[in-house]
């Protein structure tokens, strides 16, 4: 845990929704349906932005114009950077409350939309219990174990890992994740690596007052919570392994959809733990 820290075990019950209150982006995304941008999310932004400094926002500008690169890892950033500063820029400003959260509102609908044409299809109910009766962890615990020790983050992506690290970091995540942490005995790195991968929508049940957090078991339960669809194809999971040496290319793009030629990316979880603890950012159990 976070810091060497002992959790004791809790009851889940109200501490379940007391923690997921917390979570940075799901209050606006429980309000906020995926937007329609098009090939050019930029753009979009950059009319947020316009709309943020005609409060008297401090924001970065975007012109509404601006047609970059659509792929994940350069509008993701952008936007949760945007949000980032929205939120504290409105701490200090006289800007409405009503008019700061319908902005808010409309970057996370952003967010979401970007999230949602990125992430890793999870597997259907009736195809993960069969997943889980075939990949037990017992047969996976060491592979996860060997996997982790040999990951070397690609020097291509490095930039990437840290800026999730210090988005997993920052005090005002960091605290969110302690929170949630303490109220369900969850450690705050995995909560904070799955609510970085999703976003708009953590899932914490199932999670909640386990004992066990050693590195295989943790690594079992990021790959079971998104699926083992990737093992059938003989590819080590995107989810857990993008951006380093243990992945090339191929994932699922849509349900039941696979691309052997596409390449994630988002940073796999595996990924961003590593780069945690080498780091010295987290450590895990003993």
């Amino acid at each position: 845990m976070k810091r060497g820290r002992v959790i004791s075990r809790r009851q889940f019950g109200a501490g379940a929704a007391a923690a997921a209150a917390v979570l940075p982006f799901r209050a606006l995304a429980q309000t906020a349906a995926p937007t329609a941008v098009g090939a050019n999310p930029w753009g979009e932004l950059g009319a947020i932005a316009a709309q943020a400094r005609q409060l008297g926002l401090a924001v970065p500008r975007m012109s509404l114009g601006l047609t970059g690169g659509t792929a994940y890892n350069d509008t993701m950033p952008a936007v949760v950077d945007f949000i980032d500063h929205l939120k504290a820029s409105a701490a200090a400003a006289n800007a409405a409350p009503a008019d700061v959260d319908a902005l808010l509102k409309r970057a996370s609908a952003l967010l979401m939309t970007i999230n949602n044409a990125e992430r890793s299809p999870r597997a259907e109910p009736t195809e993960l219990g069969a997943q889980l009766s075939q990949f037990t962890f017992e047969s996976l615990r060491d592979e996860y174990v060997s996997l982790f020790n040999s990951c070397v983050i690609s020097d291509a992506h490095r930039a990437q890992v840290t800026w999730y690290v210090n988005k997993l970091t920052d005090t005002t995540y960091d605290k969110s994740y302690d929170t949630v942490e303490d109220a369900v005995c969850i450690p705050w790195y995995f909560v904070g690596i799955i609510h970085a991968m999703e976003e708009d929508a953590v899932t914490i049940e199932g999670f909640a007052n386990q004992t066990d957090w050693s590195l295989a078991r943790t690594l079992y339960r990021m790959e079971a919570y998104n699926g083992f669809g990737s093992r059938r194809k003989g590819i080590n999971t995107p989810y857990l392994w993008a951006f380093s040496n243990h992945y090339t290319k191929g994932k699922y793009v849509a349900d039941g959809k696979w691309n052997p030629d596409y390449v994630s990316t988002q940073c796999g979880g595996a990924v961003m733990l590593k780069a945690l603890i080498t780091g010295g950012k987290a450590a895990l159990p003993s």
